[in-house]
Parts: C-alpha cells; sequence; structure tokens
C-alpha cells in the first residue's frame, strides 16, 4: 500500500479526479519539468493558473490573470448600473 493510499484511509478523504489539477511554481531561471501525474487510472492534466477560493493563482504568483478577471467583473457591473440608471 503506497503512502497516498495510507493518508486516504486514515482520512477517509477521496480525491475527485475530474477537479482536481497539477499547478507547478517556478521562477524565472527555472524551467518546466515535464511530469505527468496520474490518480487512480486518471491523469491529472497540468495548468498554469487556477481558481481556488475566489482568487486566480496563475505559476509565477503575478497577479495579471487575476487583474483581467475582475476588471471584466467591474465591466459587467458598471454596465448593470447604466442599464438601471437610464
Amino acid at each position: 500500500m503506497s503512502s497516498r493510499q495510507k493518508t486516504v484511509k486514515w482520512c477517509n478523504v477521496t480525491l475527485n479526479t475530474g477537479k482536481t489539477k497539477l499547478m507547478q511554481f517556478f521562477t524565472k531561471q527555472q524551467q518546466k519539468i515535464d511530469i505527468q501525474v496520474s490518480i487512480s487510472e486518471s491523469i491529472i492534466p497540468d495548468t498554469t493558473s487556477i481558481k481556488f477560493l475566489g482568487l486566480l493563482i496563475d505559476n509565477k504568483l503575478k497577479w495579471k490573470a487575476y487583474g483581467k478577471e475582475l476588471a471584466k467583473k467591474l465591466n459587467k457591473a458598471c454596465y448593470a448600473f447604466r442599464i438601471v440608471k437610464s
């Protein structure tokens, strides 16, 4: 029995492999490692950004993607206020 299986059994948890993503964090000097992770015969996809607790995090820990998403939401809200005001 692997350590992961022992931990899952001990904590009585299950992973939803459909929602699980792999994200590698690295700096400008580091190169991305070509890695493939699988859990229960399901391959976990690699991603460059992920939404966690409503916050968009990218693999370089920059705020650019989050700022773009926030700007879209604010534009929609401003448009709604303009429609209501008219």
